[in-house]
């Protein structure tokens, strides 16, 4: 690590700013350096894209059937937990609702949902996966706005412009008391310590930030939503994080099991590298589901999960 003089902090804008690590982007290999705010806490990623679009593979998130059978399941079973904690139903709203099966889920538990996706495209797939309205584009489009009770950020925070703004938007489109429930990857992780630059969930360029417990917790606070609940657990990101971020470390093309899983060339997985990559999967799955459960017992996770209500109309800075 080394301070940058001629970096700012895109969120603070403090110029105590020191270079991270310098990544590798998996669809294009062009590299990027992840930047450390001393001040808020908050990492990002430099240089930002002018166009984020073609970062993202016309197959991202969309999993061979097995996968995404085993995510349903997991998923769904989340929703059922954050629905138990809430003790009650209302008006939802997910945004980068992917293909929608959180939202599907909320909706067979009775609630009114709606979700929205970045692209037209993305939401017309989502839609037409579950059945259920999902809009494309910002928040602003949501008109008249409604006030919901609960809103998900499902690993999604990370991706966009400005986070800040993001959390005032979600603030604000939320009852008094309501709920806001997000999810993304910790820097301060035992995997990303540990992984750095080969870490599954880095993700450069489409994570344009990168979050510690405190720096997420201190963004929530400013908008005057309070801390509720932190979670370091997570079956569905954690295990197999361990198992990509370790294929990175020994050698093997860059998250090349992922994209076999997304729909990639599975013919590779028969060649011999394919098959030495199986083995070393089969190695790899109990030492990645020991690290896992280690990390959280000390807090450590590689995914964060933060649930903060919306302050009363007295608390509000």
């Amino acid at each position: 690590m080394h301070k940058n003089d001629m970096v700012k902090c895109l969120i603070c804008k403090s110029a105590d700013v020191i270079e991270h690590m310098e990544a590798k982007d998996y669809v294009t290999e062009e590299r990027f350096k992840v930047y450390l705010c001393k001040s808020c806490g908050v990492g990002f990623t430099q240089p930002q894209p002018k166009d984020i679009n073609r970062y993202y593979q016309t197959n991202y998130r969309r999993y061979a059937t097995p996968v995404k059978w085993l995510l349903q399941l997991l998923y769904g079973l989340r929703i059922k937990s954050w629905v138990r904690q809430l003790g009650c139903s209302g008006r939802a709203l997910e945004i980068g609702c992917g293909s929608g099966w959180m939202l599907k889920a909320l909706h067979n538990q009775g609630w009114n949902v709606m979700g929205l996706e970045r692209t037209e495209e993305e939401a017309k797939f989502a839609s037409s996966v579950t059945g259920l309205q999902v809009l494309s584009g910002s928040l602003d489009i949501i008109k008249p706005e409604p006030k919901y009770d609960l809103i998900l950020l499902f690993n999604v925070l990370e991706h966009v412009v400005d986070p800040r703004i993001m959390l005032r938007q979600c603030s604000r489109l939320l009852k008094e008391g309501g709920t806001i429930i997000l999810s993304m990857h910790n820097l301060d992780s035992w995997q990303a310590h540990i992984t750095g630059p080969y870490w599954f969930h880095l993700d450069v360029p489409r994570h344009l930030f990168h979050f510690s417990q405190q720096s997420l917790a201190n963004a929530l606070e400013l908008e005057g939503l309070e801390l509720v609940h932190t979670r370091f657990i997570s079956v569905v990101h954690d295990p197999y994080g361990w198992l990509q971020s370790l294929l990175n470390c020994f050698g093997f093309k860059q998250n090349r099991l992922t994209q076999g899983l997304m729909g990639g060339n599975r013919r590779e997985f028969i060649s011999p590298s394919g098959l030495g990559m199986t083995l070393v999967v089969i190695l790899l799955a109990i030492p990645s589901l020991l690290l896992s459960v280690g990390s959280w017992l000390v807090r450590a996770g590689a995914i964060i999960e933060m649930r903060a209500r919306k302050k009363r109309g007295d608390a509000l800075p």
